[in-house]
């Protein structure tokens, strides 16, 4: 799993589902490739998670993942779920231990 936010606040990026904060949560591929969205394998998914609690999946977009290095994934993404929820853009993401 990935976590993104657009907060300012340090907060170790592996713990950020259990904040308060606003974040994206995306659960890739860790193959290099072009996917659309959403994912058709169920356990990978671009997901909004609001301030106040609530998640939203990504309904449209596309993920390319053009590296997989050690624990770094790059690529770039478009992932929306409706107009005021969207992300466009270039990621390099340190993968978060699965527990």
């Amino acid at each position: 799993s990935f976590f993104f936010s657009s907060e300012s606040t340090e907060v170790d990026p592996c713990d950020i589902f259990f904040s308060s904060l606003a974040s994206l949560q995306a659960q890739l591929p860790k193959e290099t490739g072009v996917y659309s969205l959403p994912f058709e394998n169920q356990s990978e998914s671009v997901t909004f998670k609001l301030a106040d609690g609530s998640f939203l999946i990504s309904q449209s977009g596309q993920v390319q993942i053009t590296s997989v290095n050690g624990s770094v994934v790059a690529g770039s993404m478009t992932a929306r779920f409706d107009d005021d929820n969207f992300v466009e853009g270039s990621f390099a993401l340190i993968v978060c231990a699965e527990e």
